[in-house]
């Protein structure tokens, strides 16, 4: 998904890319509820909605500028920051301290951080000077921020429906979120011009669909901490993909530090 976002990002704007992946996913994942039983549905589901649809939207803008401006190797590994979050999240929020082998997964999630933007010349501070001077790693640190709080809002929901209804339902609220968005801002005529069927928006919506039933059918089976260890799993495609389909240097440099942050995620995930 990361690769073909950035790809349709070379010929049409961010707002019609993130429009693509929820209105072309829709028709897909309205069919599949005529075989889905409806649950009961009581506020906490329509609670669950309101907060995280917001939240996700804002999310996505920031995710589609950061691989728009930077680098796939640069930007996508950051999002092995989101279980790092979720730990800070439960320490302030709940008083749950993390244990001797989260503080570890974190500490291989920053040093690998470190390695992934420790570029030739970079000394001492040099690679935080790195990511604080790359603005689409700064997004993207923000939207790893905002995921930790919507993959936890997300099993919430999941809980107060099912893990087949809750995901058309959720894309659905993104989708009008994204209209209302766009009507407050008299956007609206320019985003249907914007969204014009193409190859881009199409293969975007079917992938969208079917990572969505995926996704919430993985976190209705096990824990979030551990779905999100597994899904991690993509950066280091990141890395290879912006390497391959996208001419993207330096490729034996950052893969040693996307590994070591896949190495903190599944450290938080599924050792922690």
């Amino acid at each position: 998904m990361d690769a073909l976002c950035k790809r349709a990002l070379q010929e049409h704007c961010s707002r019609a890319v993130l429009g693509a992946r929820w209105w072309y996913a829709l028709p897909l994942l309205l069919a599949s509820l005529a075989v889905v039983p409806i649950p009961r549905l009581g506020n906490e589901f329509w609670l669950v909605l309101a907060v995280s649809a917001p939240l996700e939207v804002a999310a996505m803008h920031l995710y589609l500028q950061a691989i728009e401006l930077a680098p796939l190797s640069l930007t996508v590994p950051l999002l092995a920051w989101t279980p790092v979050f979720s730990a800070a999240f439960s320490a302030v929020a709940l008083r749950e301290l993390p244990s001797a082998t989260g503080i570890a997964g974190v500490l291989l999630v920053a040093s690998g951080s470190w390695l992934l933007y420790g570029r030739e010349g970079c000394a001492a501070l040099g690679p935080l000077r790195c990511l604080a001077r790359e603005r689409g790693a700064r997004l993207m640190l923000a939207v790893a921020l905002i995921f930790s709080a919507t993959s936890a809002l997300g099993k919430v929901g999941l809980t107060h429906s099912s893990a087949a209804f809750f995901g058309p339902a959720y894309v659905a609220a993104l989708a009008a979120c994204l209209a209302l968005t766009a009507v407050i801002r008299g956007e609206g005529r320019a985003m249907i011009a914007e969204l014009k069927p193409n190859r881009w928006f199409i293969a975007i919506g079917i992938g969208v669909a079917v990572m969505t039933i995926l996704h919430f059918t993985a976190i209705a089976m096990t824990q979030v901490a551990y779905m999100v260890a597994v899904k991690r799993s993509s950066l280091l495609v990141s890395v290879v993909i912006g390497r391959v389909f996208f001419g993207e240097r330096g490729l034996r440099r950052r893969l040693p530090g996307a590994a070591v942050m896949f190495a903190g995620v599944l450290v938080l995930g599924l050792l922690a």
